[in-house]
C-alpha cells in the first residue's frame, strides 16, 4: 500500500514539474504548499534558528527553479 502511495506522489510531482516548466504559477504555489512546511520543520530541527531556516528553505526553492532545466 505504501509503495502505491509513493508512486502516486511521484506522478503528482512530475505533473507539477511539467506545469512549472510551462510557466504555471499555480503549480509553483502547489509545490511550495506541498513541501515548504516539511522543509521548514526539518531545517528548524537541525539548526534551531527560524530566520536562518526560512532563508535556507527559500534558497532551496530558488535552487530548484534554477536547476529545473537540467531535470
Amino acid at each position: 500500500m505504501k509503495e502505491s502511495r509513493q508512486s502516486n506522489q511521484r506522478s503528482a510531482d512530475e505533473i507539477l514539474v511539467s506545469q512549472i516548466r510551462d510557466g504555471s504559477s499555480d503549480a509553483w504555489q502547489a509545490l511550495i504548499d506541498r513541501y515548504e512546511g516539511r522543509l521548514l520543520a526539518y531545517t528548524r530541527s537541525r539548526i534551531r534558528d527560524s530566520a536562518a531556516a526560512e532563508d535556507i528553505v527559500q534558497e532551496a526553492f530558488v535552487g530548484f527553479l534554477i536547476s529545473l532545466p537540467n531535470y
